[in-house]
């Protein structure tokens, strides 16, 4: 309960930043009355909003260290005033009393209640950090980024971390722009290099810790839409994106009507849906890196991949090359080239170009090629060229001989 003795200071600032915008309110109200005729009446109303803005968030962030300070200080007072020799459940009990208070006082959820309390803790365990947000140099968003990003943290840790930022004397300060003038991203970005780097765990402890968190949260949301977020591993995460980044680019033509937004949410959800059962869907070692091969398992033998669902055949072949099947022998240039040992690229066999992995006949489904066809042309719809059956490195030793189509 020692978080009491800032306050006479903090309330001095509140004071004089509502004196503030009691000042920038009279002078609108001189303007409006018409006693600024030697001023342009308009620019001077334009920055006025603007100071006065600069006042309101200075004041916004004034009001936010009050009230974290009296939510830290208000479950201190809790814990003081339960009995030391209390058994634990009836300690528990006045603890998640207090916190349901303080979320019906605040009209917010008691998770928020939870979190805003522990951040409020943490805050005003760093001196310089509760001062910077008293003093308004900061908002209460940087303020969480401090909170959160030295949550783990021993308090050595995380007075160094402050320290860098906010004390101009500290052995290696914070160089360019003060925390303050930074947005809540980039600032966030500045704390975290810093705590990677000066971390007392390796990367690899940590990851592990972390990876045990792992999750999918769902949030309905309005007019029949709903949010789907997994927290999961840096590369699986990363893997994913790029992958239906790249399926969503190979699926993108003329007669594409879906955006990029638009094409990732469809592939994930139809990769997801289309997944094996849960009792195959990956073989996990329990360490957040388990098989992330089940989406690319799944679109390749989605049996709906290549149907009558609207795609074009730019879509699928955007899905990667087909097997070959009997129907469509190797249509693919996956095909192992020939090699013609013929010095004379126009000589023709009477043999017949047989599938490789049948070794069947032409497929005799085809339809009869006309008279003045040319052999080429028949050669490229059956998928081989007019070189000599024994050019093919596949074919038997003595091929089946037949005539060639007319």
């Amino acid at each position: 309960m020692g978080n009491g003795g800032g306050a006479p200071a903090a309330m001095e600032g509140i004071h004089a930043s509502v004196a503030g915008l009691d000042v920038l309110f009279l002078e609108e109200a001189a303007l409006d009355s018409g006693a600024g005729d030697a001023v342009d009446v308009l620019q001077r109303q334009y920055e006025i909003r603007l100071e006065r803005m600069t006042a309101v968030k200075q004041l916004e962030a004034q009001l936010a260290a009050a009230k974290a300070r009296d939510a830290a200080e208000a479950l201190d007072i809790q814990h003081a005033i339960t009995p030391p020799d209390a058994p634990v459940h009836e300690r528990t009990y006045a603890e998640m009393s207090a916190v349901e208070e303080i979320a019906g006082v605040l009209t917010i959820s008691s998770g928020a209640a939870s979190a805003f309390i522990s951040q409020s803790r943490q805050l005003c365990a760093l001196p310089l950090a509760r001062a910077a947000l008293s003093a308004g140099t900061i908002t209460w968003q940087h303020a969480k980024i401090i909170a959160d990003e030295t949550e783990s943290l021993d308090p050595a840790g995380a007075k160094a971390l402050v320290a860098h930022f906010f004390d101009p004397d500290a052995p290696n300060p914070a160089r360019g722009a003060a925390a303050g003038e930074l947005v809540p991203a980039r600032f966030r970005a500045k704390v975290r290099t810093w705590r990677e780097r000066h971390h007392p765990e390796t990367l690899e402890k940590r990851h592990t810790k972390s990876a045990a968190d792992r999750r999918m949260e769902y949030t309905p949301d309005r007019d029949g839409m709903a949010w789907i977020s997994l927290h999961l591993p840096g590369d699986t995460a990363c893997a994913i994106w790029n992958r239906t980044t790249a399926l969503a680019r190979g699926l993108q033509s003329p007669n594409e009507p879906r955006t990029m937004t638009q094409l990732r949410p469809d592939i994930a959800a139809r990769l997801l849906l289309s997944a094996p059962a849960a009792g195959s869907a990956g073989t996990g070692t329990g360490d957040g890196v388990g098989d992330t091969d089940t989406g690319a398992t799944a679109a390749r033998n989605n049996p709906e991949r290549d149907s009558a669902e609207g795609e074009s055949a730019e879509r699928a072949a955007a899905n990667g090359p087909r097997q070959p099947t009997e129907s469509q022998p190797w249509e693919t240039s996956r095909r192992p080239r020939p090699t013609c040992s013929s010095p004379s690229r126009s000589s023709h066999s009477s043999a017949a170009p047989t599938n490789p992995p049948s070794s069947t006949a032409t497929d005799p489904s085809r339809p009869p090629w006309p008279a003045n066809s040319s052999r080429t042309a028949q050669a490229r719809s059956t998928g081989y060229s007019s070189t000599p059956a024994t050019a093919h490195h596949w074919k038997s030793e003595e091929p089946t001989t037949a005539s060639p189509p007319p």
